[in-house]
C-alpha cells in the first residue's frame, strides 16, 4: 500500500479524480481515500498544513492502512540560488528548521532522538529507490535543468522573508521550504517505512511569496501530482 499525503485540497484533487474504486473513511479528523492509482493500492489524504497534521496523517496511514511507502506531494517555496517557479524539487532528505534547542546548547535543527549527535542537525532521509523513480519520471515530463534533488527545510512557518530564506540555504543547504515533508519523513524513518517528498515551486520564499502562490498554486500543485502519477506507474 502506498500512502500519498498532500496538505491542501489542490495538492490531492487530481490524484483523487484519477483513482479507481474510490472509497473514503474518516480517521483522526481527516478523510482517507482508498482505491487504485496506476494499478497500485493507494491511500490518499489531505493532512492539513503543518508538521503535527502531517505526522498524524502519516502514522494513521502506517498503522491503520498498512502503508509501506509514503509520498508527500505539493507546493513549496524555492530557497536555493537559481530556482524558478514551476521547478520540481525531490527531497533527498529534510530538516525541521524550526526545532530550536539552541538556548540550552544544541544546534538548530537538532531533534531529540537517540543515536544522533547533539551538535548536528538531524536530516531525515528519503528512500533512494523512490528518489530514483521520481527523478526518472520527472526527466520524461520536463527539462533536466528544472529538476532538483536536495534538502527540504520543514517548519511551522510560511517562509516569506529574505533573512530566513538565506538562513535556510546557508545553514542547511536547503533547496526548498515547506511545512509538512520533514514531519512525514520523521515518522517514516521512525517506522522503517520508505518515503519521499516531491514538491513543485509555487514561489521563491520571499516577500512576493503570497502573490506568487495566488497566481500559481493550482498549476504547480497539478504538476507535482502528475509527476507523482508517472512515478507510481513505474513502481
Amino acid at each position: 500500500m502506498i500512502g500519498i499525503i498532500g496538505a491542501m485540497q489542490s495538492e490531492i484533487e487530481l490524484l483523487k479524480a484519477s483513482m479507481e474504486g474510490l472509497e473514503e473513511d474518516r480517521k483522526a479528523g481527516m478523510i482517507f481515500y482508498t482505491g487504485k492509482l496506476q494499478g497500485h493500492d493507494i491511500v490518499l489524504s489531505r493532512s492539513g498544513m503543518g508538521k503535527v497534521n502531517a505526522a498524524v496523517c502519516a502514522q494513521v496511514m502506517i498503522d491503520i492502512y498498512g502503508a509501506d511507502a509514503l509520498i508527500n506531494t505539493g507546493i513549496a517555496g524555492g530557497v536555493a540560488h537559481g530556482m524558478h517557479v514551476g521547478d520540481i524539487v525531490i527531497g533527498k532528505d529534510a530538516v525541521e528548521h524550526d526545532y530550536d534547542l539552541s538556548p540550552v546548547g544544541y544546534v538548530k535543527g537538532y531533534v531529540d532522538m537517540d543515536g544522533y549527535p547533539h551538535d548536528e542537525p538531524v536530516y531525515f532521509r528519503s528512500s533512494e529507490r523512490l528518489i530514483s523513480c521520481i527523478h526518472e519520471a520527472a526527466r520524461d515530463l520536463m527539462n533536466e535543468e528544472n529538476i532538483h534533488v536536495g534538502t527540504i527545510a520543514t517548519g511551522d512557518i510560511f517562509v516569506s522573508k529574505k533573512e530566513l530564506k538565506d538562513e535556510l540555504r546557508e545553514r542547511y543547504d536547503a533547496y526548498a521550504a515547506e511545512m509538512e515533508g520533514g514531519a512525514i519523513l520523521h515518522v517514516a524513518n521512525k517506522n522503517g517505512v520508505e518515503a519521499v517528498i516531491i514538491r513543485c515551486l509555487s514561489d521563491l520564499a520571499d516577500e512576493n511569496a503570497q502573490e506568487s502562490i495566488e497566481n500559481f498554486e493550482e498549476m504547480v500543485a497539478d504538476r507535482s501530482a502528475r509527476m507523482l502519477m508517472e512515478a507510481v506507474s513505474r513502481l
